[in-house]
């Protein structure tokens, strides 16, 4: 049974690579189907505007500082009240990294259909993002 499963996942990646090669210009440019998938292809190409570029590397930004100002304010005795955060601080840094990624791939998402939409999603976030660095700063110096 599963020589036989084997041997029809490689003759369907087969046939799948053919049909992808069939497509394909002489200058490995490959041919869209139809005028829509074309626009879409040429769409998803463009990447991400530079002021949503920024708002990453502002959001990646602020959210190094919440993991830097989270481990102060612990270590002055202050208690973490977001559950996915308590524990140690490699699960914090792990659990912020998969969230960041997370919400990069869903405003790329949201990009597409509108880069406005995606601009504010983006400011919305890194405003959230900095009260909650300064509520840890505010935890951390009122603990000294």
């Amino acid at each position: 049974m599963s020589r036989w499963i084997a041997a029809s996942l490689v003759a369907t990646l087969m046939l799948s690579t053919v049909s992808v090669a069939a497509q394909e210009r002489p200058r490995g440019e490959l041919v869209a189907p139809s005028p829509a998938v074309a626009a879409a292809w040429a769409k998803e190409a463009g990447g991400s505007s530079g002021a949503v570029r920024t708002l990453y590397a502002s959001y990646g930004v602020l959210q190094g500082l919440d993991m830097v100002s989270t481990v102060v304010a612990r270590n002055r005795g202050a208690v973490e009240v977001n559950p996915n955060m308590q524990g140690g601080y490699a699960r914090g840094v792990a659990v912020k990294a998969a969230l960041g990624i997370v919400t990069v791939c869903a405003v790329r998402g949201i990009e597409k259909k509108s880069k406005k939409a995606a601009v504010l999603t983006m400011i919305a976030l890194n405003v959230a993002t900095a009260a909650v660095i300064a509520n840890n700063l505010h935890n951390a110096r009122r603990l000294k």
